[in-house]
Order: structure tokens, then sequence, then C-alpha cells
């Protein structure tokens, strides 16, 4: 079979866009991905009123604590909760895939209630739904994945996750002594 030469232009030009085409995709693909290395760190997401913030660990270290991001603690994030508000919490999948603990706090007509450290299996709750009131109003949550460490008081924390939620322009009392 012999072919016109009508037709070899054809597959000559058609060859031509295809190994452009190819060139482009893959270009594309090393320009858009460099610089992206894979980022395992865990992190929750918080969702308040109109307000999505991703919170990033206070703190995080490896497992057996031999290396640490930083430090000292960076201070939590601050979501101001509105009373009557509600603030969800969403963890991702490399911090909810192992154990980890939650305490809230809240301000109350008789003080600060921080209530007790709640934990939660690996593989069990990945959304937290927190309500604040007029009785009971939101003031800060701490989550904190636990290490392979264990000193006299328990598991020694890789990671701290601190959110302080206290609505805008509410002022926490002073302790009385």
């Amino acid at each position: 079979m012999r072919l016109s030469s009508g037709e070899k232009k054809f597959f000559a030009i058609f060859s031509i866009v295809a190994v452009l085409f190819v060139a482009v995709v893959a270009g594309s693909v090393a320009v858009l991905a460099s610089g992206h290395e894979a980022d395992d760190t865990p992190y929750v997401q918080v969702a308040s009123g109109d307000k999505l913030v991703r919170v990033e660990p206070l703190k995080y270290c490896s497992i057996d604590l031999k290396s640490c991001n930083q430090e000292d603690l960076d201070p939590p994030v601050r979501v101001p909760v509105k009373v009557g508000d509600t603030l969800m919490l969403s963890l991702s999948a490399e911090l909810a895939v192992g154990p980890w603990t939650l305490v809230v706090q809240y301000l109350t007509a008789e003080g600060s209630d921080i209530g007790d450290e709640v934990f939660y299996p690996s593989d069990s709750a990945r959304t937290i739904t927190l309500h604040s009131s007029r009785d009971r109003i939101l003031a800060a949550v701490e989550i904190k994945q636990p290490s392979q460490v264990e000193d006299e008081f328990g598991f020694v924390p890789r990671g701290i996750w601190g959110i302080d939620t206290l609505p805008d322009g509410v002022e926490v009392p002073a302790p009385v002594q």
C-alpha cells in the first residue's frame, strides 16, 4: 500500500501535534507538581458562622519525640464563636487515624469550666460539633495526639492544636483569691 502525498502530510502533521500535546501536558504536570512535596502534618478544619479556618498544630513532633517542628508552642488560633453559634471541628485523616483527646473549656456564671479530657480511639470520630450558649460560653478547645513516649502522667503529646473560641468582646474574669 502506497500513501499519497496528502496522506503523508496528514500523518506527519498528526505526529507533530501528538508529540507537542504530550510535551505540553507533561510540562504542565511538572510545573504544577514542583515545590509541592507531600505534607502529612495533621490539621484540624474549624467552621463557625461564615468562617472556615485550617488549624495547624501549635507544636508537632515525630512519634518518638526525637524531632519537632519547633521548641516552643505557638499561640492558639483565634476563631471567635458567637453565643448561640456552634463550632464544627473536622480532623484530617492523618490525625483521626490514631487516638486523640479533646478538652473543651466553657465560661459559666460560676467561672471557668474545663471539661474532662475525652479520649477518642483510632478511626473513631472525625467530626465534632460544640455549642456555645448564654449559660455555657465556648472559650477554648484543645486537641492532643499522643506519642509513644510515656511519663508519670501518661503519654506525652506529639501534637497539640489549640483554638481560642471566646466571642469578641467577652472578657475572662480574673480568678477570685
